[in-house]
């Protein structure tokens, strides 16, 4: 379980490398960029990339359009007979509506919550009081507990959550219109990414809502990597 505040590394390399830490997640110290979350068993974490990285990565990678990626997500759930929970903030259902356009799709999704207001985070998806009044509701730490919660809630083998500011207002000086964070909790742990977009509101939302899909693509391609 992720606990305390953000924490620097001390002496952090500019390139993420895999960590071990207990109870907190960790930014690069140079590039603020978020290093790692992820705990296939107690106490271990391991790096996650952000969209800088990301971005480095997936020219290299085959990407299915828009219209094939919601599919190949289906195909993969339903092939490894995975149930699925959604906890969409700043995408308003757009990743639950892309994949409910499958036909099939009811056999693996359980439930898909919509939870905008922190009201709604907390009593529909566990998110505590204490992690939204400390570190937001676009943070890593809620993204963390939406997932969580879903998975828990809806008794779902994988739980995804999407979190962020689709703009064009809700920035802080920390915290630019664009910034999204997504997580994915399975048996296996706790995925995290962190992205900043740069378009308008609906681009944004459509880029957040690729994300996801493409998180569970990368997931679901090697659940155990």
């Amino acid at each position: 379980m992720c606990q305390g505040k953000i924490a620097r590394t001390a002496g952090a390399r500019h390139s993420p490398h895999q960590h071990r830490a207990t109870g907190r997640i960790e930014l690069d110290e140079h590039s603020d960029r978020l290093v790692f979350l992820r705990m296939p068993r107690p106490h271990e974490w391991r790096v996650v990339f952000d969209s800088r990285v990301i971005s480095d990565i997936m020219p290299r990678m085959s990407i299915p359009d828009q219209d094939s990626l919601a599919r190949a997500v289906h195909e993969l759930l339903l092939a490894r007979k995975q149930t699925l929970a959604i906890a969409e903030s700043c995408t308003g259902g757009l990743v639950t509506h892309r994949l409910t356009n499958l036909a099939g799709s009811s056999n693996y999704l359980i439930a898909a919550v919509i939870a905008y207001a922190y009201q709604a985070k907390v009593a529909a998806l566990g998110v505590t009081w204490d992690t939204l009044n400390h570190h937001g509701a676009v943070s890593p730490e809620t993204a963390t507990e939406m997932a969580r919660g879903a998975r828990e809630k809806f008794s779902a083998t994988i739980g995804v959550a999407v979190t962020g500011i689709a703009g064009p207002g809700g920035s802080t000086p920390d915290k630019p219109v664009g910034l999204t964070y997504l997580a994915l909790a399975s048996a296996d742990g706790v995925i995290v990414e962190k992205h900043i977009w740069n378009g308008d509101r609906v681009a944004n939302k459509t880029q957040s809502a690729d994300a996801v899909l493409h998180l569970l693509l990368r997931y679901l391609s090697n659940p155990k990597s």
